[in-house]
């Protein structure tokens, strides 16, 4: 079994160590599972994301790896990543998906995704997890993280101080709810809304790979490693 369990989330619960597998192929599912167990690890499964939360509730998993397009007419894989992050969950969250188009992405990103596969083609499966929960334990500890550099990158991605500043905010604070974050930033929720779309506009026009590097960006800022960068501080790439 990895060693991977033990340390606590963001509501102090200790995690169990499991990697939770939310997909809603049952195929996808015992292979995912299969190949998770045969690396070593203790696996949750579930179809749905109500479900999901349910277990992330009560198990408090060292990972999740969440399909972007669950077929629910409630809850796709990008809500269930919202409401995960809202509800404070800050383990890792790896998008699994067929489609790696950047609008995806990006919807992924402003979610709390850390990560994510495009499927069928993974890499080993389980050794992708691994590094996923260490590179996150990693990111967790690191001292030396300097904010002008990831500021650097949203700038380069065509965000002004103040987006770059909303989203290091939206991310450090969990990725909460709209509302929640308005009372946070002393906003109305209509004033952060609008600020969220904007951003999504501008983004709109980029890369798959730009957008990706969006994830690992806002990750960064998850981990609480900085605070968002003044103004008066100068960005560089």
């Amino acid at each position: 079994m990895q060693s991977i369990g033990g340390e606590k989330n963001a509501s102090g619960k200790p995690s169990s160590g499991a990697v939770l597998v939310v997909d809603d192929s049952i195929r996808f599912l015992n292979a995912a599972a299969r190949e998770l167990r045969a690396g070593g690890f203790e696996v949750l499964t579930t179809t749905t994301g109500t479900q999901a939360l349910e277990l992330v509730a009560k198990e408090c998993p060292a990972a999740v790896l969440l399909d972007i397009q669950l077929e629910s007419k409630t809850m796709d894989g990008v809500e269930c990543a919202r409401r995960l992050r809202a509800n404070g969950y800050d383990r890792p969250i790896c998008m699994i998906t067929g489609d790696s188009s950047a609008k995806m992405l990006l919807e992924s990103a402003l979610a709390g995704a850390d990560d994510y596969m495009v499927k069928p083609s993974f890499k080993p499966l389980s050794a992708e997890v691994k590094r996923l929960i260490e590179s996150e334990t990693e990111a967790s500890c690191k001292k030396d993280f300097d904010p002008i550099v990831t500021s650097g990158f949203l700038h380069s991605l065509g965000l002004s101080t103040k987006q770059v500043e909303f989203l290091a905010a939206f991310a450090s604070h969990g990725f909460p709810a709209e509302k929640d974050l308005a009372v946070v930033l002393g906003m109305t929720e209509g004033a952060v809304w609008k600020r969220l779309s904007r951003i999504r506009e501008k983004l709109g026009n980029k890369t798959s790979t730009q957008i990706a590097s969006v994830l690992t960006a806002l990750s960064a800022y998850r981990h609480g490693m900085s605070r968002p960068a003044g103004r008066s501080q100068t960005a560089r790439r």
